[in-house]
């Protein structure tokens, strides 16, 4: 795989390797939702580090390479990884992108909630003391 501006990085050909061969993914994220279930909004939001604009050649990579490691969750035949992975509720409710690609971004998760894919969420509650 190559990207306009070259080569994709080795560092993440070798993540999406590794996904690849492994049949079980667990996790926590506690202000992002995980690449393995970004909308491509998302991800490129999340990969413009909150600026605008077209994206440069190694971004457009970085979000085609964090797409394609999904392949790895929606593999046929009983292969599919199984991902489960606990989520902050700043992950949940940050507007990454704003309020339309979170809106999208949370629709595509419920979206993708499968019996070898778990996103829990873990909310955080003020209590009075």
């Amino acid at each position: 795989m190559s990207s306009p501006g070259g080569p994709t990085p080795t560092r993440l050909l070798d993540l999406v390797g590794l996904e690849n061969e492994v049949s079980e993914c667990r996790g926590f994220q506690p202000g992002l939702i995980p690449g393995l279930f970004q909308t491509e909004a998302y991800a490129t939001a999340v990969i413009q580090g909150g600026a605008t604009g077209p994206l440069s050649d190694d971004e457009q990579t970085k979000v085609r390479v964090r797409l394609e490691r999904q392949k790895a969750v929606t593999r046929d035949g009983g292969e599919a990884l199984s991902v489960w992975m606990v989520l902050g509720e700043a992950a949940l409710r940050q507007q990454v992108g704003g309020p339309a690609v979170l809106r999208e971004q949370l629709l595509h998760l419920r979206a993708r909630k499968t019996p070898r894919t778990t996103a829990q969420p873990s909310i955080t509650c003020v209590r009075r003391h």
